[in-house]
């Protein structure tokens, strides 16, 4: 077990403990928010036939030659045509259909007069207008063409693909996988939300916190529990959980207190631990390890801490799986624009919101103090300030690195 190990080492070596995830057949509409797992090409055109893009009639172009208001030519309506409709009728010389928007152009037709430029009765029409050789004529194929890429792989699914894809009649996609997680919160202060809060208690805020996280880069949650601190109930939570989860997600009982006892728990029931706390500040107390086939992730109690290492450990696990790669922490520099008055003996990542402007990133802390025990400053964080080991104070107008949280929490 390694102790203590830097950011970096720590993610490199998750990486190289996975199992391997087969990609998912899925259906269209459960599709959304799921990465393509392969190129997605058009089986046919669309429109799959030649169709009108207005209400009018189907003609024959040379048929409406010298055709204007004031010489209108007559010709002979043979058929009526809405969307959905399969024509039968062949338009010959001297004739025409009555067609509304999105249906089949009939055989012999090949242009279409809106009706606002005729004049008709049950059986002819006055063509008020002389039209060219497809106008007003929608071929096959004229939005998508068959065998044409449509989507690429590793696509994001969202609203405009799946209409794509659905035009397309397909049913099905491949996409890659989505891990399934399940979270346990663990400590003996913990109540639930909705109960009266009793003398000593805190509301179990962490499980939110950490289910909605999962959620939204891109894993299923598939179970939540909660334990108190006692190494048999542990025990069975843990060992009720573990099965059929690809990970779990615990919060509290990692630290060095009398009370901090996943490790043991962990260590006892025979897990390979990969390494005990990490190099930075706040986080240190994480624990990580495998039992059977299940990634582990023991994360600080401390809301603020274990949201930081969720960020920064968690999520780029989850996103090498399902390709989710708009929801990964991107880095970056910004120009410092608050102060912060401390010497960084450990690396740190201070909670902090970041803009962009014509003169690039400007960045200042989050409100409220970094402890990693407060709420607050998570309201308003949508990066951390990545302060380097053996840092002075940091003065407003310094240049520093940040690891940008994703667009959806600006």
């Amino acid at each position: 077990m390694k102790q203590r190990i830097e950011l970096e080492a720590a993610c490199e070596l998750v990486a190289d403990k996975l199992k391997s995830f087969s990609n998912e057949t899925v259906k269209l509409v459960n599709s959304s928010g799921r990465v393509l797992a392969e190129d997605v090409r058009a089986p046919m055109h669309q429109p799959p036939f030649d169709r009108s893009p207005l209400d009018g009639f189907a003609v024959r172009a040379e048929d409406t030659t010298g055709a204007s208001t004031e010489t209108p030519v007559s010709l002979k309506i043979v058929s009526k045509l809405y969307a959905g409709d399969s024509p039968v009728k062949k338009i010959g010389p001297g004739e025409a259909a009555r067609i509304m928007t999105g249906a089949p152009i009939p055989e012999g037709a090949d242009s279409v007069i809106r009706q606002e430029r005729t004049d008709w009765n049950d059986e002819e029409v006055e063509i008020k207008a002389t039209l060219k050789p497809g106008q007003n004529y929608a071929p096959a194929g004229e939005d998508i063409k068959q065998g044409e890429l449509l989507c690429e792989k590793g696509t994001l699914l969202r609203s405009p693909h799946l209409g794509v894809l659905a035009s397309m009649g397909l049913e099905e996609v491949l996409v890659l996988p989505e891990p399934e997680v399940s979270v346990l919160t663990t400590g003996s202060e913990l109540q639930e939300v909705g109960q009266e809060l009793k003398p000593g208690k805190i509301y179990n805020s962490n499980n939110y916190m950490i289910s909605t996280r999962l959620k939204e880069c891109g894993a299923k949650v598939i179970n939540s529990q909660v334990a108190v601190d006692e190494k048999d109930i542990l025990r069975d939570r843990l060992a009720e959980l573990i099965p059929g989860s690809d990970f779990l997600v615990t919060t509290g009982g990692v630290s060095v207190g009398e009370k901090d006892l996943i490790l043991e728990v962990l260590e006892e029931m025979g897990a390979e631990i990969f390494f005990w706390k990490l190099a930075i500040k706040p986080g240190t107390p994480v624990v990580c390890g495998r039992l059977d086939d299940t990634i582990i992730f023991g994360l600080s109690g401390n809301p603020a801490a274990c949201i930081t290492t969720f960020d920064l450990l968690v999520r780029p696990t989850l996103i090498k799986i399902n390709g989710l790669e708009k929801e990964n922490l991107r880095k970056e520099k910004a120009i410092f624009i608050d102060d912060f008055n401390k010497s960084s003996s450990t690396r740190r990542m201070l909670r902090a919101w970041v803009v962009r402007t014509e003169k690039g990133n400007i960045v200042k802390l989050s409100k409220g103090n970094q402890r990693p025990g407060v709420l607050k400053t998570t309201l308003d964080c949508n990066c951390f300030i990545d302060i380097p080991a053996g840092s002075p104070p940091v003065e407003s107008g310094a240049e520093v690195e940040i690891f940008r949280l994703p667009e959806i929490y600006n």
